[in-house]
């Protein structure tokens, strides 16, 4: 596992096929994710594993309309490898 410092890095970890993610919620337990990131677009596609949804974002919507975002600044971000 590696940590997400960043959008930027974020995006450069997903911007070619897509990879696996999860955020470390209280308690330890964790929120699955597989995002990608389509340049042309500038969207991230988010599939939640949790309850099988999924959301198309901008890097500003991470923040407003995720949970991503707020993961990502506490530090709480997390990369699968």
């Amino acid at each position: 596992m590696s940590q997400v410092k960043s959008v930027n890095d974020l995006k450069e970890s997903c911007v070619t096929d897509g990879q696996g993610f999860y955020i470390l919620l209280d308690g330890g337990i964790i929120s699955r994710k597989f995002i990608s990131y389509e340049q042309r677009s500038k969207k991230f596609f988010v599939d939640n594993y949790i309850d099988g949804s999924n959301q198309r974002l901008t890097s500003r919507q991470l923040y407003t309309q995720s949970n991503i975002g707020k993961a990502i600044e506490r530090g709480r971000f997390y990369r699968d490898e």
